[in-house]
């Protein structure tokens, strides 16, 4: 897309989701800015994105803790390691 400037004081827009210019504040023409159905299907797809990694780290974290579970079993005593039968160590 070509860049797009202010008809008021020339500053490039950035940002089509704002409705004024970031430098003079004037209003930008319809042309200029994004229309309601675009914001809306923005923020509906940046709202699956966020849905999706959420899920994602749901599945990472129980896929690790399933995997630190079922790997090794760290039950079991492992008595006098010194081989001192008084206890002292």
């Amino acid at each position: 897309m070509p860049e797009q400037n202010c008809p008021a004081c020339g500053f490039a827009v950035f940002n089509r989701r704002y409705a004024k210019c970031e430098k003079c504040g004037i209003s930008l023409p319809e042309t200029i800015v994004m229309s309601r159905q675009e914001l809306r299907d923005i923020r509906e797809r940046e709202r699956q994105e966020e849905e999706a990694a959420a899920e994602l780290k749901r599945k990472q974290a129980r896929r690790s803790a399933n995997q630190s579970g079922d790997d090794y079993d760290y039950d079991f005593d492992v008595g006098n390691l010194t081989g001192a039968d008084d206890g002292s160590a």
